[in-house]
């Protein structure tokens, strides 16, 4: 019996199984190294982005309840999205996630922004409608991306970034 390529089949295997042990090997060796190489960026004051009762201009220092009696449930709620102790920024990209059955995006405002000059919206995506929606734009997102040209705000900034409005689409009592 001749078991030539066999043996040679088998040699070819051990051989390939070795390179690809190899392989892994050095991907698993240089993932150790390379994030030490990668430089850290950190900001001195991060901030905090939050939400809040419409009006506010600082983040609440416990959860916000936003709620109404059950014989005045209005059709329509603005929610103060704020920014506290942040960096000097000249713009945000921020999305909001609710659940459309309750809450449904409706759309923004910017009036009494902390911004400063004339902000101009990059992304202005309401329930998955209007300008450059990405692809995780839906229904339930509440999509918006604004920026100055050549203006910072002063560091430490808090106030208002911008107002979400939402339509409310359950008329009954419930905890969101």
């Amino acid at each position: 019996m001749n078991r030539g390529p066999q043996k040679t089949a088998v040699a070819r295997h051990v051989k390939q199984s070795s390179r690809t042990c190899l392989l892994i090997m050095i991907m698993i060796i240089s993932g150790l190294y390379i994030p030490r190489i990668v430089p850290l960026a950190n900001a001195a004051f991060g901030g905090e982005v939050c939400i809040a009762q419409n009006g506010a201009t600082a983040c609440p220092t416990t959860v916000p309840l936003i709620s109404s009696s059950p014989a005045a449930i209005p059709s329509q709620i603005r929610i103060a999205i704020v920014i506290d102790g942040s960096d000097g920024i000249n713009g945000f990209d921020i999305t909001l996630l609710t659940n459309s059955t309750v809450l449904k995006p409706a759309g923004y405002s910017i009036a009494g922004t902390i911004l400063q000059g004339s902000p101009a919206a990059l992304v202005n995506c309401i329930g998955d409608v209007g300008v450059n929606c990405g692809a995780l734009d839906t229904s339930n997102t509440l999509h918006i991306s604004i920026s100055v040209s050549g203006s910072l705000t002063t560091s430490r900034t808090t106030g208002l970034l911008f107002t979400a409005i939402y339509n409310i689409t359950i008329h009954e009592p419930a905890i969101l």
